[in-house]
């Protein structure tokens, strides 16, 4: 039912609000969850903590990451959040949002 009566609201609504409502929620980890935790791990340093979850509603448009990594110390916020950025930086072209979150350990 959810489903019918969005479609009838797509007209009125921009389509990323549009791909959001058709969405659904999960509570196991999603692939491009998963695939973007594996490349900031890959790209910090080992024991670096790694959150990354989907806000989007399952749809992979938006994302909030959270990095604790000994690789912050003495950085900038900015430049912390740059360090991720060019982590994913082909996988951003592709979202709609994203909330970072970066902290030295």
């Amino acid at each position: 039912m959810f489903r019918q009566i969005s479609h009838n609201l797509i007209p009125f609504i921009k389509p990323t609000q549009a791909a959001r409502l058709l969405c659904t929620a999960s509570t196991s980890t999603s692939e491009g969850e998963k695939r973007l935790a594996e490349k900031l791990m890959k790209h910090f340093s080992p024991g670096s903590q790694v959150k990354v979850v989907d806000v989007s509603g399952g749809c992979g448009s938006m994302y909030q990451i959270q990095v604790t990594s000994s690789d912050f110390k003495g950085k900038l916020k900015v430049q912390q959040h740059r360090m991720v950025n060019d982590a994913i930086r082909d996988d951003i072209k592709s979202m709609h949002g994203l909330v970072i979150d970066t902290k030295p350990a």
